[in-house]
């Protein structure tokens, strides 16, 4: 069993931006597909696995995705 979730949260419909979460509850690396939007739209914001100060990216460095996939280490979220 893959225990992973991924969900997409439109904040155009209150005048927000966009938000795409992976969640990898397993032990294992998963590989998720982004589903909305062109990869170059998303910019990683948290990521749970990287070590700090880098889990958590201030705007000026956030870099745009290049992919339509993101593969996520065990126990993160991004």
């Amino acid at each position: 069993d893959t225990q992973a979730l991924a969900f997409y949260l439109n904040g155009a419909s209150v005048n927000d931006v966009d938000l795409y979460v992976l969640i990898n509850g397993s032990s294992r690396a998963v590989t998720f597909q982004v589903q909305r939007g062109e990869p170059r739209r998303w910019r990683k914001v948290l990521d749970t696995a990287a070590e700090s100060p880098g889990d958590i990216s201030s705007s000026s460095f956030r870099k745009e995705q290049t992919s339509d996939s993101l593969e996520l280490t065990s126990h993160s979220i991004v």
